[in-house]
């Protein structure tokens, strides 16, 4: 169930970034934002690096093994669950926050190559992130068969 709910939250999250995409397009084309902001492409173009990477980083690291078996230790199996739907929503989240970056940046003086350029990449993190079963599976029958059986009261 926890995998079903990453899933619909990483989707849900996906399809709001083509939504700002699309929002963007729309504006742009329509010409609804008159005026041009100051020009701020390099420091957005820098915060969603920040956060591409970040989140990149932030799920490889946040998975490693060690950090999984800590987890399953004082969590146990529920807990590593659990654990992973908080990893997949935090790297999810960070790649909304790079997709309303590309939406901000035509404001500040970007075009309609910024906003795709930037989608994509929101677009690419988010997918990335996306919860794969199999390895949800994987780690579920690993903590699984490694935790000791509970003691049977006698």
């Amino acid at each position: 169930m926890s995998h079903r709910s990453a899933v619909v939250i990483v989707l849900a999250m996906s399809l709001s970034i083509v939504l700002y995409l699309v929002v963007g397009l729309v504006i742009l084309g329509r010409g609804i934002y008159p005026g041009r902001g100051s020009d701020l492409r390099t420091p957005l173009y820098g915060a969603v690096a920040v956060l591409a990477l970040g989140a990149l980083a932030l799920r490889r690291v946040l998975l490693l093994k060690h950090r999984l078996e800590s987890v399953a230790q004082h969590g146990g199996v529920i807990g590593v669950v659990k654990y992973l739907l908080t990893v997949t929503v935090i790297s999810a989240v960070l790649a909304e926050a790079a997709g309303i970056a590309g939406l901000m940046m035509i404001f500040f003086g970007g075009d309609r190559a910024d906003l795709i350029r930037v989608s994509i990449v929101a677009l690419v993190v988010s997918l990335y992130n996306y919860p794969r079963l199999g390895l949800w599976r994987q780690l579920v029958e690993y903590f699984a068969a490694t935790r000791p059986a509970p003691l049977e009261p006698q």
